[in-house]
């Protein structure tokens, strides 16, 4: 599955877009199988010739953070396996996102 679709462009807010909501929808959530790592993505600006994204972030810590497309598609050499997109959590509350993730 592509990590940056054009649906998912057309419906991902701007970064700060979805700052005054506690509790912000998730547009996508990536994965990679062979580690803790899950990122949240809540909004996502292009950034000259990458795309960055906002959003929360779990692995050995859980933060809000910034991370770069690269950055993502850079994880199979960082891990072995290449991050994924999980669809079933997106379009959902945050909060519920975490939820499901962990069950």
């Amino acid at each position: 599955m592509e990590l940056l679709t054009a649906e998912l462009l057309a419906h991902l807010p701007h970064i700060y877009g979805q700052e005054d909501d506690p509790d912000p929808i998730v547009h996508a959530v990536y994965q990679t199988l062979d580690s803790i790592w899950t990122w949240f993505v809540t909004e996502g600006s292009q950034e000259g010739d990458d795309f960055l994204f906002y959003g929360f972030v779990q692995g050995f810590d859980s933060e809000w953070s910034y991370f770069a497309l690269s950055e993502l598609k850079a994880m199979r050499d960082t891990t072995g396996l290449p991050a994924e997109r999980k669809p079933r959590l997106e379009g959902r509350r945050l909060s519920r996102a975490i939820f499901l993730n962990s069950a």
